[in-house]
């Protein structure tokens, strides 16, 4: 029996397989709490067929084995499966995913179930599978922004609780829905990244070097960040966008493909560097030599990684002012934010004076590694986490009495 299991969605695979922001908080998380505590249900993917990890801290489901075949076998003699089918409509893998679950449950008799989830409509697909398990859903970005009214309604009603990554997306969740009494079930767990102490070494790039990390994809704003660097009258700088339009990094969209034009067409092409999806344990490396990051979005997010991971390695940052990003950001002192999401001129006007001035660079990078230290480390995610959880379980044990 475990207090807690983690779950995720099947297009987000634990152990991380790529990175995803989803995928590297329930790793991190798992690291450093107790793993009598809490596990992770780990649903084998057709690209985890490299993958290492420590089998303790996942219950882990491979669907290709002996065991898992001869038990479905069995339970579609019994009528199980396609129960299962009729009852919630998914493809096989989803159904797979499931049954993988109910075992893990059944076997593991955790007291709370939290899912990880940036489409709500699969809380509600585990909540139908487990009618009377205490539920909570920790959701991760701008998935509430982007949802219907109704579905976040069958959210809010059928979990037993909502953990949110910032006080902005918790608050968003609680004003979308006036009319139900939500207060009590929401909780706020900051994201964390590990520490490392990079601020006070000085670079000595002969080009300031910007980064960009991300998706490459119209909300997170690359083609605004390449018009602001197009804008620059200082020639001195390099742009290295680390990224791609999925986790995986396969293929080249046409977005993609506009952004390289671009480039091209404006004379940049010995400025600007398209790096692909690069490895979260390859990062280090870039964010060791980076001078400024740069977070354009223009749509709303939870509490990107990327900010505190640039942070962790004394990187000022100019960001968009949305959703939490303000949490870590205080304009002036560790970094700027942009009044207008996306805003070129605001985006060309902080990087001016970020290239401009080195001792700016710096003081902004060390305040803001002493800040991500303090508030936003792996461990006090962990800690936060461990203790919203018990509160949860508290909570709902006193109600159920």
């Amino acid at each position: 029996m475990v207090d807690l299991l983690i779950v995720s969605q099947p297009n987000y695979p634990v152990p991380a397989v790529a990175d995803g922001a989803v995928a590297l908080v329930i790793d991190r998380t798992l690291q450093k709490i107790p793993e009598f505590r809490v596990i992770g249900y780990s649903f084998w993917d057709e690209k985890m067929s490299s993958q290492v990890f420590e089998k303790k801290r996942y219950w882990h489901l491979k669907r290709d084995s002996v065991w898992f075949r001869l038990i479905k076998r069995v339970l579609i003699v019994l009528g199980i499966v396609d129960t299962f089918k009729k009852k919630f409509n998914l493809d096989t893998k989803k159904i797979d995913f499931l049954l993988g679950l109910k075992i893990c449950v059944l076997l593991k008799k955790p007291k709370l179930i939290v899912i990880h989830a940036t489409n709500l409509e699969w809380c509600y697909v585990i909540r139908k599978l487990f009618p009377n398990q205490l539920l909570a859903g920790y959701y991760h970005n701008s998935e509430i922004q982007h949802c219907d009214k109704n579905i976040l309604t069958n959210a809010a009603l059928e979990l037993d609780a909502h953990i949110f990554v910032s006080n902005a997306s918790r608050e968003y969740f609680q004003v979308a829905l006036p009319d139900l009494d939500i207060t009590h079930k929401c909780y706020v767990v900051h994201n964390g990244t590990p520490i490392d102490d990079y601020y006070h070494k000085s670079k000595n790039n002969e080009k300031t070097k910007i980064l960009f990390v991300g998706r490459l994809i119209p909300r997170k704003g690359v083609y605004e960040l390449l018009n602001a660097i197009s804008l620059l009258n200082i020639k001195d700088v390099k742009l290295l966008i680390l990224g791609s339009d999925d986790f995986y990094g396969l293929g080249e969209t046409d977005y993609i493909k506009s952004l390289k034009d671009f480039v091209a067409s404006n004379g940049l092409s010995k400025l600007v560097f398209f790096a692909g999806y690069v490895p979260n344990q390859q990062m280090p490396k870039f964010y060791k030599d980076a001078d400024i990051l740069v977070f354009p979005s223009i749509e709303s997010e939870g509490l990107p990684l990327t900010i505190l991971e640039a942070q962790a390695h004394g990187i000022p940052v100019i960001a968009s002012n949305v959703g939490g990003i303000s949490e870590v950001i205080t304009h002036g002192k560790n970094g700027f934010l942009l009044t207008t999401p996306g805003n070129v001129s605001e985006i060309h006007h902080y990087l001016d004076l970020l290239v401009e001035d080195r001792g700016l660079r710096c003081k902004m990078g060390r305040l803001g590694y002493e800040i991500v230290s303090r508030e936003f480390s792996v461990e006090s995610m962990a800690s936060q986490f461990l203790k919203v959880s018990e509160r949860i379980i508290c909570r709902c044990d006193l109600s159920s009495n």
